[in-house]
């Protein structure tokens, strides 16, 4: 699955944005392949978040940034659309 996402990704991305990443397989993946890129692993819960940091420190890659997120939370003065 990995292989082919990055197939799909256009050459030489600018960011990448992991959402809902879990341990950070993908992020670390991506961040491993693009070294030069910002890579964004975010998750709702912190406790996947932190498995994260500590794949991309354990693998060397300082591309890498975690952020505890709800894709949900739009923040101050945004509005979800659900309809």
């Amino acid at each position: 699955m990995l292989e082919h996402a990055g197939k799909v990704l256009p050459e030489g991305p600018t960011r990448i944005l992991d959402l809902g990443c879990g341990p950070g397989e993908p992020a670390c993946h991506f961040a491993a392949h693009y070294t030069d890129v910002p890579v964004i692993a975010s998750d709702v819960a912190p406790a996947m978040v932190s498995l994260a940091e500590a794949r991309a420190k354990t693998k060397g890659l300082d591309n890498v940034e975690t952020m505890v997120l709800d894709m949900e939370d739009q923040g101050p003065g945004q509005r979800r659309d659900d309809g």
